[in-house]
């Protein structure tokens, strides 16, 4: 079985050589990647964009968005410019070790609990978990103990996890070695909430709250974005002089002229309530003014 190159101690701070033409670099599989970008090799390997941009943002990621190939080392074997950006970020971090992750967000998941839990072990988990977790449950033989918030009615969204009844789990269960909470929203955007760690409880509480609010709220401005999207779109298809202008929290503001105010409007509650599709209809009223302030 090859053996992994160990970080050196923090006190011997080295880089090595990756290509002669980079003596020496910090970013080691960075520059790998710079250099299989100009060289003069062609591509026959995935991604299929072949280094070719696809859009303009971040345009100038696609030259360096390589596969495992000649150049950048060997994830399996661990040795190479990745194995090198490995030891660095670990310097850098000052942990003993550093492994990038290569599967996603399911082996971070998978790894995570193998570290916090261990084989064997128990967990506490609530209800909104990623199927992953099950997964890396089963794989590592954790037992695991849930823990569900109540439904927002009429809706059937979940709503606030009960501290309570997380603290009464760990009570029930002294065996359980680690909590694992989720707060995203239907989309998979998250957001950090340094405040669960503060050791200020007015500073904590908030986060809590956050942390609550953020499955419903952070969905909400989804899909207003995304029917920002469709009727923006819609309007160009259509070839109307109407113009999406402004958006208010959940309202979307036109500047149509007067002969297109019907259509505007049609278009305006039609597209938006196609914006997301749940259980529970969404409903969207659409009414006209010189102002803003005339619509209310």
């Amino acid at each position: 079985m090859p053996q992994r190159k160990r970080p050196p101690q923090r006190a011997h701070l080295t880089y090595r050589q990756i290509n002669r033409l980079l003596p020496f670099t910090n970013a080691p599989l960075f520059h790998a990647l710079q250099l299989l970008a100009t060289g003069d090799s062609a591509r026959f390997h995935m991604p299929g964009h072949k280094g070719e941009p696809l859009f303009n943002t971040y345009a100038e990621v696609f030259a360096i968005d390589f596969t495992e190939t000649y150049g950048t080392g060997n994830l399996y074997l661990g040795d190479g410019p990745i194995r090198d950006a490995e030891v660095a970020a670990a310097l850098y971090f000052g942990a003993s070790d550093c492994f990038f992750l290569t599967g996603g967000s399911t082996q971070g998941i998978m790894a995570m609990l193998a570290t916090a839990v261990g084989k064997g072990g128990s967990v506490l988990l609530d209800r909104e978990c990623h199927k992953s977790v099950c997964h890396a449950c089963a794989l590592l033989d954790i037992t695991p103990y849930f823990v569900s918030a109540p439904l927002i009615e009429p809706f059937a969204v979940s709503g606030e996890l009960p501290k309570d009844a997380i603290e009464r789990a760990l009570l029930d269960h002294p065996d359980v070695k680690a909590v694992l909470v989720t707060s995203p929203t239907y989309y998979g955007v998250r957001r950090a909430l340094p405040e669960l760690q503060s050791r200020n409880f007015n500073i904590r509480s908030f986060g809590e709250r956050v942390a609550m609010n953020t499955p419903i709220q952070g969905t909400a401005a989804d899909i207003i974005k995304i029917a920002m999207v469709r009727v923006r779109d819609r309007l160009v298809r259509e070839g109307l002089e109407s113009r999406l202008i402004l958006q208010v929290h959940d309202e979307l503001i036109l500047e149509a002229p007067k002969s297109e105010q019907e259509e505007a409007m049609r278009l305006l509650k039609e597209e938006m309530e196609a914006a997301f599709q749940m259980d529970a209809p969404l409903v969207a009223e659409a009414k006209a003014g010189h102002s803003w302030y005339d619509t209310k």
